[in-house]
């Protein structure tokens, strides 16, 4: 059976990890077989079976907003957190395969994406040297990501903020990249970081813009309604705002 990944589509898996993979896709086998399997891949010295154990990971969390997941206990996110680490200390992999997509970093964002669900401040460093050694767009929307929960309520981490404050003000990096960053800049538990984010509220960008009123009205709706409401009223949003436009509607709205 071919797991579903996010990255390591079309790329070729050791034949000794195979028969491994088909147990952990088999729904017929019984669940502490299926989580040994896991395990087993998790440890494999193919970079790919890593990952695909990693991806498989995250969908199997995905899966938890509709009911228990019944593989995914404490061992096993204890095993992915320190795969993911490993995966993370090692350079961005190159991928051959002609339609490798992405080309670099696959295992980075299987390990990031991964990471997200386990994140913790100390993370801080190694996500500050990962962000900075790939460039495939969706390798640093995953890292973007996985920043999110490590500054959540925490003291800003000075350069870890400063990259994502690199990553925000990008033209060429995705608008959703750019206003995850400033969400998790956002998340800090710092005033050290206000004055970015009043200044992101200018950004041309509107989806980066209005992650920048979100997280001010959610920090101090009082002190920044002021500062965020006429931005807010001079969006030009189209058909299809990002969801920030809507939810600093609402906020605003509530102020009635």
């Amino acid at each position: 059976m071919e797991l579903q990944s996010f990255y390591w589509t079309g790329a070729a898996i050791p034949s000794a990890d195979r028969d491994v993979i088909r147990q952990l896709g088999d729904l017929e086998l019984p669940l502490e077989q299926r989580k040994a399997a896991l395990l087993r891949l998790l440890g494999s010295e193919s970079v790919v079976a890593r990952g695909l154990a990693l991806d498989f990971y995250c969908l199997a969390n995905a899966s938890q907003r509709h009911g228990s997941q019944p593989m995914i206990d404490l061992a096993i996110r204890r095993a992915v957190r320190e795969a993911a680490l490993r995966e993370l200390e090692a350079a961005p992999y190159e991928r051959t395969e002609p339609n490798a997509n992405p080309r670099r970093g696959a295992n980075h964002g299987s390990a990031l994406a991964a990471l997200s669900h386990n994140a913790d401040p100390g993370d801080a460093p190694l996500l500050v040297r990962v962000l900075r050694e790939n460039d495939d767009p969706r390798v640093l929307h995953e890292g973007v990501g996985a920043a999110e929960p490590v500054l959540r309520g925490e003291p800003a981490h000075p350069e870890l903020v400063e990259v994502l404050a690199q990553l925000a003000s990008r033209r060429d990096v995705e608008p959703g990249t750019r206003a995850g960053a400033i969400t998790a800049i956002g998340g800090a538990n710092d005033a050290a970081v206000v004055p970015m984010l009043i200044a992101s509220l200018a950004d041309p960008e509107l989806a980066v813009s209005a992650a920048a009123a979100r997280v001010l009205l959610e920090r101090d709706f009082e002190r920044h309604r002021p500062l965020v409401a006429p931005v807010a009223a001079a969006w030009h949003t189209g058909e299809f705002p990002p969801f920030d436009v809507h939810e600093v509607r609402r906020l605003l709205e509530g102020d009635d």
